[in-house]
């Protein structure tokens, strides 16, 4: 039997969990069949070492000019070896925010593309920033979008709650115990497998189980400024009580701050990060992902698999999965995006170019509030659910979720056998 390739995946965060749990997924996927598959967590620099001889290398890490370094070594290590940078780090957003001398930057991101076979973009969005900068030619890079194997993000216990998410959730999922702040939860019966083959009916029953009960919304993620969670933190001081409330799970190095933000903001949560969602995203009512920058978004594409209604921030590949998405999607919007819109805009605005100056661009806790707020009127109202029923009834989630992740699946089976 001849000897399968040797493809090479190099971190250099083990703390980049959804990149991670990507290539992991990727890693036990049917291309194993084909390609010899692995992860090494290797920093980059002058000190990089690969022990292993690889017939394809694919860097996971974020560009620099130190790790430009790491990868010239290794290419002159591994002559015949191919090499590959997916992109998960930068794109214009990022740009827009972290980025003043944009020319040395984009003078790095050449070079570095320069040494690789292929540079793989994860959304559209992102290609087309690629292209726009001249960072790499047209046939450089590929376009293989990113995801998991969503097939994973099942329910654990076979009853949830669906008042607020109880901070104990392992008991939750194992004991079913009454949540001590709400003495009377319901609890809704879970079928696994009645989900498995029908993800439509738990789309249906979180739009239509709209009332004048608090909306449960949902935030996960790293606590990096990246993740916008402190203005959604601020928005939510913001909105009524009685409206709302939000659990807000993760940890990172803003933790601190953020539990300072919500330490006088009775619904508002924060628990710590989970290894499986799932049992979160059933029992909440909206997913809330206020980002400054994404290239890709994942907790976006998890909760759509899950029949969850999105709130975010319309920029990156957030932007690119508001296209052609199986549920109702709320764009949260700054001054300056608010303008674009044609039901949103004022003429009064549009006549004075120089007003338009003096909007933000960036997302405010104001704006998020406003837009929270609609949203959850509009939920308790059954407007969402009219929304889901005329718009989105008709979508197979079982099936959406299958193609989001088969798509990635076949796009890295092409490029790996044309490498």
């Amino acid at each position: 039997m001849a000897q399968k390739p040797l493809v090479v995946h190099c971190v250099d965060d083990n703390k980049m969990g959804g990149v991670n749990m990507a290539l992991t997924h990727l890693c036990q996927s049917h291309l194993s069949e084909h390609f010899d598959m692995r992860i090494v967590y290797m920093p980059m620099g002058l000190h990089a070492r690969l022990m292993l001889d690889a017939d394809i290398i694919c860097f996971h890490g974020a560009s620099s000019w130190t790790g430009l370094l790491g990868v010239m070594k290794l290419k002159l290590k591994f002559p015949r070896a191919k090499l590959v940078l997916q992109e998960h780090h930068y794109s214009q957003g990022f740009v827009d925010e972290n980025v003043s001398a944009s020319g040395r930057f984009y003078q790095l991101l050449k070079f570095t593309y320069g040494l690789m076979d292929k540079v793989i973009s994860i959304a559209p969005s992102q290609q087309r920033w690629m292209l726009k900068h001249k960072l790499a030619s047209k046939t450089k890079i590929a376009m293989l979008g990113q995801g998991r194997d969503l097939s994973q993000l099942m329910p654990l216990p076979e009853t949830v709650t669906s008042t607020f998410i109880d901070a104990d959730l392992d008991l939750l999922a194992n004991n079913f115990q009454t949540n001590k702040t709400h003495p009377n939860p319901t609890l809704v019966p879970i079928n696994p497998s009645a989900i498995s083959e029908s993800f439509e009916a738990n789309a249906s029953n979180s739009a239509v189980n709209s009332n004048a009960a608090q909306v449960k919304l949902l935030a996960y993620g790293r606590f990096h400024c990246q993740k916008g969670f402190d203005v959604l933190l601020k928005a939510m001081a913001l909105i009524p009580a009685e409206l709302c409330q939000l659990t807000l799970i993760g940890e990172g190095e803003l933790q601190d701050e953020f539990q300072a933000l919500a330490e006088e903001l009775s619904h508002v949560q924060i628990l710590p990060a989970v290894d499986n969602i799932a049992t979160q995203l059933l029992a909440c009512d909206a997913v809330v992902i206020p980002s400054r920058w994404e290239p890709f978004g994942l907790v976006m594409q998890e909760a759509l698999s899950m029949g969850k209604c999105v709130i975010a921030s319309d920029v990156d590949g957030l932007h690119d999965q508001f296209t052609d998405a199986p549920c109702v999607c709320v764009k949260l919007l700054s001054q300056q995006q608010a303008l674009q819109q044609p039901l949103q805009s004022s003429p009064g605005l549009e006549r004075k170019p120089e007003l338009k100056k003096e909007l933000t661009k960036e997302l405010s806790p104001e704006q998020v509030a406003m837009q929270i707020t609609s949203f959850c009127k509009a939920y308790q109202s059954g407007e969402i659910a009219a929304k889901w029923h005329n718009d989105y009834s008709h979508i197979n989630l079982q099936q959406w979720r299958y193609q989001q992740w088969q798509n990635v699946v076949d796009n890295w089976h092409k490029l790996l056998s044309e490498l």
